[in-house]
């Protein structure tokens, strides 16, 4: 057995390809287990209910006349009990009412906004909460129990013990409630879809009306029941006549909710199945650009260890013997990779937790990330030790003494670059066809501005006095606009039962409703094509403002002074604006109506000059701070929300960038050695070729002209795969940017240049090395 001394010293003696070979496989190691932590991450959603596969909501999907639906989670009051006596697959049901935009708790003068839900006892045999102290079922009995989390707990009272202390609960910014803390639970991980820090008594309104849709319905139900089944039995009982559209009932299985889910506001980042898919492939392509060096770098060192195989051949030695003589220094390699990885996973786990917005990321979660390094350190080793048994037991006796003559055949070789570019060029074409798409969405006419808009949300005597404080604020010169509306992002309440002139009275449409002051079209340079807007002077009562694609599914030539009803309320069309995106690009643009009122709770101010926005920032919190000083001040920029919304999208941007460039630091490393081995396997040629009068450019030339032959193959393989993933991915938008031909020339243009540099510095060497050397070397 060799000793780890001379294992050590051969691996120094051929430094350069040690330390290149093992940079690239340390890079590719670390970029997987960072994937596979995100991918964990994702997957583990909702697995810490000890029900996690039978728990499930109940929902309903809508359907109006006019073809459209909505999906909606609330569910009527009595439905959950009903469903508990009178379907024997119901092992328990139970309904909660989450507290959307949060409430406010105060504890001796700290105030926060938090999250939480009303909910009845049955809740914790659903859902799996860990008690630290106190009982849950304090819930059943005590009408002012409050239960909160230890994260909950710590930030109102440190170290205190914080049972039976009384905490305020705002119902809005005028009402207040007193709690006493009953218990507190472990805080929710952050792989739930379902977020809550402290849990309330659910008082129930109208419990006994089948028309009152308020809260949220969860049941569980036994291992393999027929969900279609159980759905028709919901529908049976339920008569929706008198609604004016059909409802059919339908089970939404918790395990589902994170990636499928039809209530993207009610989930916790909601996650896309779509891109684990796309990080497990890019992870899968990573890994095989990483063995694939490594098996060529092995092969090589096999190569330049023939006469010492064959000398020990000779001797007697076996073929296992040889092959763990050679594959020492390789498995070293291996073994420093492995270390190499897990310390530079320390070192910017916490920069990629904030890079892949995961703060879930570290060394925990039951050994897995230990478990993945020993995994793919194992499974390298046995690839690389099959492929190198294959290569040192196949050649013969007879050619033990024949040096470089080992090294990988020229058909492997075209296969190894081809692969890897093709693998490599799929990424970067993605990667850039993402940026496209986003650049298309952050650059196009949305039909309004959101630059330079600032958004407050308003509470209570602040929406009351709206009024004098928008009269005060626009004395500032400073200020353009001021609107109260209903919140622009995802804006538009969908109202079913709207009919108009010359269409059958039982013919009712789903239509969006923003509501708005008058201030709104000239807040947000909306574009008014006909009529008018609502006026400042006379009143808009009863009036409407509608969109371009609510006047074409209305069919009535110019709309204006026409008549609209909803249920039993006429309103007067007075203008059509410019279609606008208020919602995701996967959506389309709906028919919306913009009715008038002063009593939303959004303000929108849109100022003059970005250079003055924290003088307005700092106006309006005086002005918020009169009349709701109690509470904290908060503003976001409609520029930012709106960004926001396709979180996802540049979070897959962000993350396939790195993975992209790290796929071609492999593959520039792997390149490296490749070249490196060709130039040395024609040494000889070039030696003769150079003495004969060929030119340096001409050898560098006869050595990149292979390499250049097998990335256009690659390039060509690349394209229609590229095109094929490309189209299914904007197929998620209903709005998308063309699939350029620039996307497919520039990857290939990088791909080239990244190539050409990679290998010319080895070709270069090679043409300029002393004849008289490389003949005495042959």
């Amino acid at each position: 057995m060799k000793s780890p001394k001379i294992s050590f010293r051969n691996l120094w003696k051929h430094r350069n390809a040690s330390i290149v070979n093992l940079i690239g496989l340390t890079t590719a190691i670390t970029s997987i287990i960072f994937i596979l932590i995100w991918i964990h991450h994702e997957l583990s959603f909702d697995k810490h209910n000890d029900n996690y596969e039978n728990i499930f909501m109940v929902a309903s999907e809508w359907k109006y006349s006019d073809g459209k639906s909505d999906f909606i989670m609330e569910t009527p009051m009595p439905l959950g009990p009903y469903l508990k006596e009178n379907i024997p697959e119901v092992i328990q049901s139970t309904r909660f009412e989450k507290q959307f935009g949060g409430r406010f708790l105060e504890v001796e003068g700290k105030k926060f906004l938090e999250q939480g839900f009303a909910i009845e006892p049955s809740f914790f045999e659903v859902f799996t909460v860990d008690m630290k102290v106190g009982e849950a079922g304090a819930i059943a009995t005590h009408p002012n129990s409050i239960l909160i989390s230890q994260r909950l707990a710590d930030k109102f009272f440190g170290n205190t013990d914080p049972l039976n202390k009384s905490i305020s609960f705002f119902v809005d910014t005028d009402e207040k409630r007193e709690y006493n803390i009953y218990g507190v639970y472990e805080t929710i991980q952050d792989n739930s879809s379902l977020q809550f820090d402290f849990l309330i008594p659910n008082s129930l309104n109208e419990p006994n009306n089948w028309f009152a849709f308020g809260e949220s319905t969860f049941v569980l139900l036994p291992d393999g029941v027929d969900q279609i089944n159980f759905e028709e039995k919901i529908s049976q009982f339920y008569d929706y006549e008198n609604l004016g559209f059909d409802i059919e009932w339908y089970l939404h299985p918790l395990k589902d909710m994170h990636f499928h889910s039809d209530f993207q506001q009610f989930v916790y980042h909601p996650g896309s199945i779509q891109y684990v898919y796309i990080f497990s492939i890019a992870a899968i392509f990573i890994f095989i650009i990483a063995v694939l060096n490594f098996s060529s770098f092995v092969s090589v060192w096999i190569a330049n260890r023939q006469k010492e195989t064959g000398l020990k051949k000779i001797l007697g030695a076996s073929k296992y013997e040889i092959v763990v003589s050679i594959l020492t220094e390789p498995f070293i390699l291996v073994l420093i990779s492995l270390l190499g990885s897990f310390l530079l996973f320390n070192s910017f786990r916490s920069l990629f937790s904030q890079f892949s917005e995961n703060p879930n990321i570290g060394f925990h979660q039951n050994g897995f990330i230990i478990s993945a390094l020993i995994g793919m350190g194992l499974l390298i080793a046995i690839i690389v030790g099959i492929f190198s048994f294959g290569l040192i037991v196949n050649f013969s006796r007879s050619n033990e003494f024949r040096l470089k003559k080992l090294a990988i055949g020229r058909g492997f070789k075209r296969f190894l670059i081809v692969f890897q570019f093709t693998l490599a060029l799929v990424l970067m074409s993605s990667t850039f066809l993402i940026y496209k798409q986003l650049t298309f969405i952050f650059n196009k006419d949305l039909g309004y501005t959101k630059e330079n808009v600032i958004h407050v949300p308003l509470k209570g005597k602040m929406g009351e006095n709206y009024s004098i404080i928008k009269e005060q604020l626009l004395t500032n010169s400073k200020i353009e606009n001021i609107t109260n509306t209903s919140p622009m992002i995802k804006s538009g309440v969908e109202t079913p039962g709207w009919t108009w002139e010359g269409i059958d009275k039982e013919d009712k449409h789903s239509i969006a409703i923003v509501r708005a002051d008058a201030d709104f079209i000239n807040t947000f340079d909306l574009e008014l094509l006909l009529g008018e807007d609502f006026s400042t002077e006379t009143s808009n009562q009863n009036k409407v403002i509608i969109n371009e694609e609510a006047a074409e599914i209305m069919g009535l030539g110019n709309p204006i002074s026409k008549s609209v009803q909803l249920k039993d309320e006429t309103y007067e069309v007075i203008g059509v604006v410019k279609n606008f995106h208020s919602r995701h690009f996967s959506h389309k643009i709906r028919p919306l109506m913009i009715t008038y009122g002063t009593d939303t709770h959004d303000l929108y101010i849109h100022y003059k000059n970005d250079k003055d926005k924290a003088e307005i920032i700092s106006l309006v919190k005086n002005e918020y701070q009169n009349y709701v000083a109690e509470f904290p001040f908060e503003y976001y920029f409609f520029s930012e929300e709106f960004t926001a919304t396709y979180r996802d999208e540049n979070k897959m941007l962000k993350l396939l960038s790195y993975f992209v460039a790290v796929a071609f630091l492999i593959l520039s490393l792997g390149l490296y050695g490749l070249s490196k081995q060709m130039a040395l396997s024609r040494t000889k040629e070039i030696g003769i070729r150079k003495i004969n009068g060929a030119k340096i450019s001409e050898i560098m030339v006869l050595l990149n002209r292979d390499f250049v032959k097998w990335v256009c193959i690659a390039f060509g393989m690349a394209v229609p795969i590229s095109y094929y993933l490309m189209y299914a991915w904007l197929e998620n938008f209903a709005y998308k940017t063309a699939i350029s031909w620039w996307i497919f020339a520039a990857t290939g243009l990088l791909a080239m240049v990244v190539a050409l540099l990679t290998i010319s510095w080895q070709s270069w060497r090679a043409a300029t090395r002393n004849p008289i050397y490389v003949l005495r070397y042959e």
